[in-house]
């Protein structure tokens, strides 16, 4: 089932959290649309995103609202801390590991 997250990305909207595969891959596929520079050719799950500047600090708010749309919950934004945003993998131990379990 595809929804739109505020009118314009579409995003699985029932995808399971125990699917790291899938969160993954939504997570690289909108920071690839929405990156603030050009990404570099391979986009590993260990790609420094901050580092390589794919974000800046407008995209993160963006990006937060997207990652509550695939949890299904809001994210304490008080907790976050900046590493969280360091990569792929570090995004996925923060937001879905923890709802996996």
């Amino acid at each position: 089932m595809t929804g739109f997250l505020l009118g314009f990305w579409p995003y699985e909207a029932a995808t399971p959290m125990h699917d790291p595969q899938n969160i993954r891959a939504q997570l690289k596929s909108w920071l690839l649309e929405h990156a603030s520079a050009a990404p570099p050719e391979t986009f590993t799950d260990q790609l420094p995103i901050l580092e390589v500047g794919l974000l800046n600090s407008l995209d993160i708010v963006e990006f937060v609202l997207f990652i509550e749309d695939l949890r299904g919950e809001e994210v304490d934004t008080d907790a976050i801390e900046p590493e969280v945003f360091t990569n792929i993998d570090s995004l996925w131990e923060a937001f879905f590991a923890p709802l996996a379990a």
